[in-house]
């Protein structure tokens, strides 16, 4: 590993050399380009925070495909559970209510009626 101070400068390095087969790999395993974006972002963005302490790994290209890819696993995990959960989440609906009679209405003060003509 490589000294932190180094983490930005071989982050973008990574980034400008194996982008492209970075995002293709990972295009291949989920089949989208977005989804794949967004999570090689991710990816860099942990690189950043993570290289930063621990000093840049042998492989940065490698570490950064297996963190992106990663993310992905993650993401997919989270809308499953969220398809799974997501008919829980809707509210039941309420029995119809029952008719009130006149008896129990209440009356509304003339203090709180004010400009409701």
């Amino acid at each position: 590993m490589s000294p932190p101070a180094d983490a930005s400068a071989c982050a973008d390095a990574v980034f400008r050399r194996e982008h492209g087969r970075i995002i293709a790999s990972l295009i291949g395993l989920c089949g989208s380009f977005d989804h794949a974006e967004e999570a090689m972002q991710e990816a860099f963005s942990a690189a950043l925070r993570h290289w930063a302490e621990r000093g840049v790994p042998d492989n940065p290209a490698a570490w950064i495909t297996a963190a992106a890819y990663r993310k992905l696993v993650d993401a997919r995990r989270r809308e499953r559970t969220r398809r799974e959960k997501q008919p829980l989440w809707r509210v039941k609906p309420r029995s119809p209510a029952l008719p009130i009679r006149p008896s129990q209405k209440r009356s509304i003060p003339k203090s709180l009626t004010i400009g409701c003509d």
